[in-house]
């Protein structure tokens, strides 16, 4: 599950990169998050975690429920 997850987070990163590259190559702005104005440059969600690994967090548990599913297969 780990090997599976941690593949796929990479090849996300490797996409948003990609995405931001071709954008810059083409003159168009780079696509951003929007974001609120705060104080903190980091978002802090309430448990006191930064947004990106919650969102890497969500791909985990996402990978390992897809892999449950199918090994009940």
């Amino acid at each position: 599950y780990n090997e599976v997850a941690d593949e796929l987070v990479r090849e996300l990163k490797q996409a948003e990169e990609a995405i931001n590259l071709a954008a810059a190559a083409r003159g168009e702005a780079i696509p951003v998050e929007k974001k609120k104005t705060t104080k903190n440059k980091k978002k802090l969600l309430p448990n006191g975690k930064t947004k990106k690994n919650h969102d890497d967090k969500n791909i985990r548990r996402r990978v390992y429920d897809a892999l449950n599913v199918l090994m009940a297969m």
